[in-house]
């Protein structure tokens, strides 16, 4: 048996990781923009704060309840966005919803195969199901 960690193994420790401990979970006091979204089909519902300075993010917060996946996924996105510009956030979240859907080619949004999603890697699984 080996020590070394598959990606699967490691993906899932990520995952855990997140959802036992996830970061920027609150809400923020005086955000400059406030969202909630809601999935019909599962329940999970998020309100998102963000606080964005000069075109970057500064902060950002959530609150809301899911499953495991929907706190992992929140608690990622939300470190990966923070100190971000507006526009690179949003080029992130279109490679993302891009490599995450069956229905829709990576390869059709500009520059998406050289986008850093970092520890949103691990949730490359999720679109299985």
């Amino acid at each position: 048996m080996s020590d070394l960690l598959t990606n699967d193994d490691l993906y899932r420790q990520i995952i855990i990781d997140h959802y036992n401990n996830p970061h920027n979970n609150c809400h923020l006091e005086n955000p400059t923009y406030t969202s909630e979204g809601e999935n019909a089909t599962c329940g999970d519902h998020i309100e998102l704060d963000l606080i964005v300075k000069d075109g970057v993010i500064t902060d950002v917060g959530f609150d809301g309840g899911g499953c495991c996946i929907f706190t992992a996924s929140a608690s990622i996105l939300t470190d990966m966005v923070k100190g971000q510009k507006i526009e690179d956030v949003i080029n992130l979240a279109k490679s993302f919803k891009a490599r995450l859907s069956v229905h829709s080619q990576k390869e059709s949004i500009p520059d998406a195969n050289e986008i850093d999603l970092g520890e949103l890697e691990a949730l490359d699984g999720v679109k299985d199901y």
